[in-house]
């Protein structure tokens, strides 16, 4: 008959080989975006007129230097699941395929510019929310940042996208930074 301490020490062996093949937390990754969410809500705060077109640049260039710097991540720790990869994608490009739509309709003057941006920081929310639950739970904290702004802007909060652009950009950072920690831990 086997021992529960046996046991125990067998399945904490296999916990521990579980997460060392978990997928990098990419530390360059938290920084993109702590910059690029964090400026986009100051500047639409600061600047509104400037900030669709910032987000129609930032947005699809920060997706696609995240799948590269996730790729290159990958393979430099030897995580290479194919499939893990293709589910970001799937994930992220749905958001911006519907963005886009959305988007499309600012351009024919059937949704306001003022209404879909709203709507986009809703859906942005919870796509981090829902990546949050789906690939790593760190993405909950930043994805409750947004629908938090989302609420302040929607009560007509003064300064909403600069605090929460703050908030954002110095959540995103300590996670990064803490990514960026255990990565050299786990050389």
């Amino acid at each position: 008959m086997t021992e529960p301490v046996s046991v125990r020490e067998d399945l904490q062996f296999i916990r521990r080989a579980v997460e060392r093949t978990a997928p990098p937390d990419v530390a360059g990754i938290y920084f993109l975006w702590a910059l690029l969410v964090g400026l986009g809500l100051i500047l639409a705060d600061l600047a509104p007129g400037a900030a669709p077109w910032y987000w129609l640049a930032a947005a699809p260039l920060g997706t696609v230097a995240s799948a590269a710097l996730g790729i290159r991540s990958a393979r430099h720790s030897g995580y290479d699941d194919r499939a893990f990869g293709l589910r970001h994608v799937a994930h992220w490009g749905v958001l911006m395929l519907v963005l886009g739509l959305g988007a499309v309709g600012v351009a024919r003057h059937v949704v306001s510019g003022e209404v879909f941006a709203l709507y986009a920081l809703l859906m942005v929310s919870g796509a981090w929310l829902m990546a949050g639950i789906h690939f790593e739970r760190r993405l909950l904290l930043l994805g409750g940042i947004l629908a938090g702004v989302f609420l302040l802007q929607i009560f007509q909060v003064p300064r909403a996208g600069l605090v929460g652009g703050a908030l954002f950009a110095g959540a995103a950072l300590v996670l990064g930074l803490r990514a960026g920690r255990v990565a050299r831990a786990a050389k």
